[in-house]
């Protein structure tokens, strides 16, 4: 399984690499106020491609999904986006409901939230015939520390049978009188997620009147919102072999202060480190797949110098590789850290500030 997950890795390597490109010129239309509508969701559904590319690598439990800081509303407005071109073109009445609660902040994975509502919401549309009706209701309640939340999927489709209804989370499942389109493993893939998550989900259907789904989670509360810090006269030396890369991630990094210095191979970063004067540099960021000199061997040698700063210095890795066999081999020779492209930048702002 480890080879052919590898392999897979280096495929989806290919295929995540331009996403981050995409996903990057999309932040600098937004910046410049062009098209902004459109670009949330083309930004939206690019999200959700690396989500599923992230589990048909994986699989489920192995992925590197680290919980972080988000609003629930922020997840369903993305969500909503996904469907639009559908809702217009069926002539759905797709309804939202979202209580106030959504709007504070919470600790968890919103990766996988979204992808079990857009697969819910996926089957919804596609069994709702035209000038149906959807709607996704949000209720939340806190406790102070946690936010019980429950999301209700209602539509007016052609529902489901009863004797249906007991393998409805089985993979490959599909009702006999069904002539649509698909594989059966939606369900599958949201009943392991919710699973994953700690939660539940439930169902109920009549045939020829509709069906209404019933995912309840709870996540952790965040008080209050981290302030952004800012990484004024910080000197980071940036590694990439993409170019493209260089520039977004190097535009970002001086929004926020810092000043960078930027190589396009391990050999050039080795070289340039080692050239420079004692903590010079405050913290690398380094590709982990480049050519002439890898980040992972680029690491090791800088390691390997002779100067307290070379041993002390933190080093972050970043791959389109999200394995955690390759979180281990990035730790393994010498790295600090690790983040998965495409880098979203709030996390690589948390993750830079445990260091700066």
């Amino acid at each position: 399984m480890f080879d052919v997950n590898r392999r897979l890795s280096m495929l989806l390597h290919e295929i995540k690499s331009p996403l981050n490109a995409i996903l990057g010129i999309i932040e600098l239309a937004k910046m410049k106020g062009t098209g902004c509508e459109h670009l949330n969701q083309i930004k939206a559904i690019a999200q959700y491609m690396l989500a599923l590319s992230r589990n048909l690598l994986t699989g489920p439990g192995r992925g590197i999904c680290e919980k972080e800081s988000f609003r629930i509303r922020e997840i369903a407005e993305e969500v909503l986006c996904f469907f639009q071109c559908e809702r217009l073109s069926k002539k759905i009445d797709f309804r939202h409901k979202i209580d106030a609660g959504a709007d504070l902040v919470i600790c968890g994975e919103p990766l996988k939230l979204k992808q079990i509502l857009i697969n819910i919401l996926t089957n919804a549309f596609k069994f709702t015939e035209y000038s149906g009706r959807i709607e996704l209701s949000i209720k939340t309640a806190s406790n102070g520390e946690k936010l019980k939340s429950a999301f209700i999927i209602r539509d007016n489709g052609t529902g489901m049978s009863p004797e249906f209804l007991k393998n409805i989370f089985q993979p490959y499942a599909r009702e006999e009188t069904n002539e649509k389109d698909g594989m059966g493993l939606g369900l599958t893939i949201v009943h392991e997620l919710v699973r994953e998550m700690g939660g539940s989900v439930g169902v109920k259907s009549v045939k020829g009147k509709g069906s209404e789904f019933t995912v309840s989670l709870v996540f952790d509360l965040i008080e209050k919102q981290p302030e952004e810090k800012e990484f004024s006269l910080k000197r980071i030396l940036l590694v990439d072999d993409s170019l493209i890369n260089l520039e977004i991630v190097s535009l970002f990094l001086r929004e926020k202060g810092a000043e960078i210095e930027v190589a396009n191979n391990g050999k050039i970063a080795f070289d340039i480190f080692a050239g420079s004067e004692e903590n010079y540099y405050d913290l690398i960021l380094m590709d982990m797949r480049m050519p002439v000199l890898s980040g992972l061997e680029a690491t090791k040698a800088i390691r390997a110098l002779g100067r307290k700063d070379a041993r002390e210095i933190k080093i972050i890795g970043f791959s389109a590789n999200s394995l955690e066999e390759d979180v281990s081999e990035a730790l393994a020779c010498g790295m600090d850290d690790y983040i998965s492209k495409p880098i979203a930048f709030e996390n690589l702002y948390r993750v830079l500030a445990k260091y700066l």
